[in-house]
């Protein structure tokens, strides 16, 4: 017990001395690290969840079809009919994103941006059913607040009075 004790103690007496050079480390870590995180760009998220009567949206889709719906299969099939390429060129162009693009490969590329900031998922518990979480990402608010609203109106427009999007940073 007394051999812990005066290792300890000289850890201590160790410490103490380079108590300076340990401060200094701190403070040009820690000023290094709120340089670094200054560079990083902030990313705005929109996000609401939206209600979809999946049985008459997906009933004609499915008609003549003898096949069990399980909820992920719901959630697969409502991904591919809310983000197919026709609602995602309406969604473009009734939110102006495809004014910057002249060409059919950048209004491609901005069609392709869209859908990779565009999630759905499905959220959790027994009263989320026939509830689809549909958010936006992007690098201004304004932008993702405006494109997402108005993009979720055309996606589910029978739901477009119901869907109220709130943007918060991440």
């Amino acid at each position: 017990m007394q051999e812990t004790i005066a290792q300890v103690l000289v850890i201590l007496r160790g410490a103490w001395r380079y108590r300076w050079a340990a401060v200094a480390c701190a403070w040009l870590l820690a000023i290094a690290g709120w340089a670094a995180v200054q560079f990083i760009p902030d990313r705005f998220s929109a996000r609401t969840r939206v209600y979809v009567d999946t049985e008459s949206l997906l009933k004609p889709l499915l008609a003549g079809l003898t096949v069990n719906r399980d909820v992920i299969s719901q959630v697969g099939m409502m991904q591919s009919v809310m983000l197919s390429r026709p609602n995602l060129e309406k969604v473009a162009q009734q939110t102006d994103l495809m004014l910057t693009a002249t060409t059919r490969a950048e209004q491609e590329a901005v069609i392709d941006s869209l859908a990779s900031r565009i999630s759905l998922g499905r959220p959790m518990g027994p009263a989320a059913q026939n509830t689809f979480e549909v958010s936006f990402n992007d690098v201004d608010p304004k932008v993702a607040h405006l494109d997402f609203y108005r993009g979720a109106t055309l996606v589910t427009p029978k739901n477009a009075p119901s869907i109220a999007a709130a943007t918060v940073p991440e």
